[in-house]
């Protein structure tokens, strides 16, 4: 059986059988554009400020280190004789400080303010809502988390991959944004299983956190700011062409895929 968003010859060849229809080549690429540019400009608005409490830190030690020296009753080169590694300390973290001052400087010029990172989001939306247009994705899809493997930050974990669900005909119909994918509903079951997946944390993206009793009851779980734990993995198995497909999804999407399937959905493992 293939699984479906598997990083591999065979799984990219299965989601191109399913692919239904795609955005044309100027939408998606103004789609993309207005992405790169709200990265763009969420990384000009923060960092900055990182930098400011870099410099702030180096200058201030730079002044402990002077004000030290200035109160002191011996001469300069004297205290230096005693202490050189403190003047040396001091200088470095001065010249820090300076050198982190010019390069804000650098960096700053020109930089968006809130403005212009919200009309960067603003850009997205509208090309989003044209690409949504076109392909005619209904405004009650509903937003799911599927799992794909593997996650490209983290090699040895599966990822959460966002996606909207809805049905058209007989096929269910996943969104990611620029593409549709059909799976048929013909023969199609939903299944869950036992099991301990570990999932690069940075894919999430619901409003409360993975450790909320609503996603523990799911089989969620996390230590620390190491990645998920899934007990229950759950899948929606069909065919197409003869070919046994699978998407696999986490357990707490599966009241979301009974919804738009219509099909029945398996009770959860014995805990």
């Amino acid at each position: 059986m293939q699984t479906l968003f598997f990083d591999d010859k065979e799984g990219l060849a299965a989601e191109n059988a399913l692919l239904s229809d795609a955005a044309p080549e100027d939408l998606a690429e103004e789609w993309r554009r207005a992405k790169a540019a709200q990265a763009q400009s969420k990384r000009a608005a923060i960092f900055p400020g990182a930098l400011r409490v870099v410099r702030g830190i180096c200058a201030l030690l730079a002044f402990i280190v002077a004000a030290s020296f200035l109160k002191s009753d011996v001469s300069l080169a004297t205290a230096y004789g005693n202490a050189p590694y403190l003047f040396w300390g001091g200088g470095i973290a001065l010249a820090a400080a300076l050198l982190l001052y010019l390069a804000q400087l650098l960096l700053t010029r020109g930089n968006p303010g809130k403005a212009d990172v919200q009309e960067a989001a603003m850009r997205v939306g509208r090309a989003a809502a044209r690409i949504r247009n076109d392909l005619q994705v209904p405004q009650y899809a509903l937003a799911v988390d599927v799992l794909s493997f593997p996650s490209p930050a983290a090699p040895q974990l599966a990822a959460l991959k966002q996606l909207e669900l809805f049905r058209r005909g007989d096929s269910l119909c996943l969104f990611d944004g620029l593409q549709v994918f059909a799976l048929p509903l013909s023969g199609a079951a939903l299944r869950a299983e036992q099991t301990s997946l570990s999932v690069d944390r940075a894919g999430w993206s619901k409003s409360l956190p993975p450790t909320h009793k609503q996603y523990r009851s799911d089989g969620v779980s996390a230590k620390g700011k190491g990645p998920l734990t899934l007990r229950f993995c759950c899948a929606l198995e069909t065919q197409r062409d003869g070919e046994a497909l699978r998407l696999l999804f986490p357990a707490y999407e599966l009241p979301l895929f009974r919804q738009a399937s219509g099909l029945s959905a398996p009770a959860l493992p014995e805990r």
